[in-house]
């Protein structure tokens, strides 16, 4: 998709759409992200809060026990003064604020909605992540458990098996694919 938001020529990569409210949705763009409340015609950046607007990836998913839709973003993880920023941020405002809720390597890829149970979020890692490349929360983001059994730890893209809800597939920048249990082993 490529269009004028707000006078800005930008090239969305991911776009999102809320049920509630009707009409809106959300996109990421080359130039952060942003926001439209009437199906489109207008845009409101919102990147507030977040360290810069170079996102990575972007999605949406809602929380029905908690009324609530939220969108992720992953931001690569730069150098600034001598600390890392980046991560896998969270908003359950449409946008109005950010939140970091994960970044447990020095990049982060991606986080995944499970669509069949609200507040499960998947983190995936790329090289140079100290241990495991999938992380599963529960809790929306408060806290998170490592995938320790997976053979590999350079994680591209997780994607949900419609036929049974207890199992994921994980593809990996090797080009490889893993099918497995959507949780992590018990420790």
């Amino acid at each position: 998709m490529v269009g004028r938001m707000n006078g800005c020529r930008c090239v969305a990569g991911a776009v999102h759409l809320d049920a509630a409210p009707p009409n809106a949705s959300g996109a990421a763009t080359d130039k952060g992200i942003w926001r439209s409340d009437d199906g489109g015609q207008t845009w409101t950046e919102r990147t507030q809060g977040l360290p810069w607007k170079e996102v990575q990836g972007f999605a949406g998913g809602s929380d029905a026990a908690k009324n609530l839709v939220m969108l992720y973003c992953s931001i690569r993880s730069k150098d600034e003064n001598g600390l890392f920023k980046g991560g896998l941020y969270l908003t359950g405002d449409g946008g109005q604020t950010w939140q970091r809720i994960g970044r447990e390597g020095p990049q982060t890829f991606g986080g995944y909605f499970h669509p069949k149970r609200d507040g499960w979020i998947y983190m995936t890692l790329t090289e140079g992540a100290p241990g495991a490349g999938l992380w599963l929360s529960r809790d929306t983001g408060k806290t998170w458990r490592a995938f320790d059994e997976l053979p590999f730890s350079n994680i591209q893209r997780v994607e949900f098996d419609p036929a049974n809800d207890a199992v994921v597939h994980v593809t990996t920048f090797g080009g490889s694919v893993w099918r497995g249990p959507a949780t992590p082993s018990e420790p």
